[in-house]
């Protein structure tokens, strides 16, 4: 029977994660037999990566935001919406319009 490629795919991720895992405590258990101190080392870089790496993301994240805000900024800029007195001078514009196509009309 042939199997679809999102499960193979499903299935490789899966055993790509339990192999990574497995060399992952392999190494820990290693620096914890070598030494108190090399253990200690480690899960104080691993704490450090976890940290700047959370940081990085929300640095990311915030210069996203900040990208976005200014193209907004600079489209608004670039297509002003009409000022409030330019509005007012339009409808009293239709209105004269409309005044004289009733006159027209009677």
């Amino acid at each position: 029977m042939r199997r679809s490629t999102f499960f193979i795919a499903l299935q490789f991720f899966f055993l790509q994660y339990q192999v990574s895992d497995v060399q992952t405590s392999k190494v820990a258990v290693i620096f914890h037999m070598h030494s108190d101190l090399n253990y200690k080392l480690t899960f104080f870089f691993f704490s450090l990566g976890n940290i700047l790496a959370a940081l990085y993301i929300y640095l990311f994240l915030w210069f996203i935001l900040l990208y976005l805000l200014i193209i907004i900024i600079h489209r608004s800029e670039q297509q002003p919406h009409l000022p409030f007195i330019t509005m007012i001078e339009i409808c009293e514009q239709r209105i004269v319009l409309r005044e004289t196509i009733l006159e027209e009309d009677c």
